[in-house]
């Protein structure tokens, strides 16, 4: 008998860990970290667009998440993280509140002048030599596979705003300036996603990490 329930109970244990890895997301978790890389010495982190508070999980002392659904909200404070309901193009908190500041997969869920209006509210956040990233999708074959991606937004179309002194935007010139510290373009997965953190990835880019310090 005691034979019989220990062949359930590991049973158990390995179909529940084969599930986990099933669902596990590989390259997002990998990314997350590196986005933390940047930001792990920044006393004041700011997750905009938190969803289910993945890269809060991460640190939450030193992370705080905002996000308009409610549901994912509900699931965050489950966790104990330190949750806020608000809008990316009018983010409720005061001038230079933050020393770090992280939105994956958000900037393609907006129309041009929502994207803008974010960029000068990332801006207005973020403290003088506070670190910036942002994390989207390329146009790839399966970018409006979601019905609520609106636009693929390329790295130079954030950058030749908080970058560069580029003289054709549409939009007017941000006041605060950034410094390009890093960009890292994210793959399709070869094989297996399990393999993208060891390196093991196609040459096809379906998205980018984009990291800039505020200098100004």
């Amino acid at each position: 008998m005691k034979i019989i329930i220990k062949h359930l109970l590991l049973k158990t244990s390995l179909g529940q860990k084969l599930r986990q890895l099933r669902h596990h997301n590989f390259m997002a978790v990998h990314q997350d970290k590196l986005a933390y890389s940047y930001l792990k010495h920044c006393s004041k982190i700011l997750d905009v667009g938190c969803g289910t508070g993945r890269f809060i999980s991460l640190n939450p002392k030193q992370i705080i998440g905002l996000d308009s659904n409610h549901e994912t909200l509900k699931l965050c404070r489950r966790k104990g993280y330190q949750v806020k309901c608000g809008s990316v193009i009018k983010l409720p908190y005061p001038v230079k509140s933050f020393t770090g500041l992280h939105c994956s997969h958000v900037i393609e869920h907006l129309q041009p002048q929502a994207a803008y209006q974010f960029l000068k509210e990332v801006s207005r956040v973020l403290k003088t030599n506070g670190i910036l990233i942002i994390r989207s999708p390329l146009p790839w074959k399966g970018f409006y596979d979601n019905l609520t991606h609106l636009k693929p937004y390329p790295p130079r179309a954030i950058t030749r705003y908080l970058v560069e002194d580029a003289p054709d935007t549409t939009f007017p010139k941000l006041k605060s300036k950034f410094k390009l510290i890093a960009l890292h373009y994210r793959y399709q997965p070869l094989i297996h996603p399990a393999l993208y953190p060891l390196g093991i990835h196609s040459f096809q880019k379906n998205g980018y990490l984009l990291v800039l310090k505020k200098i100004s």
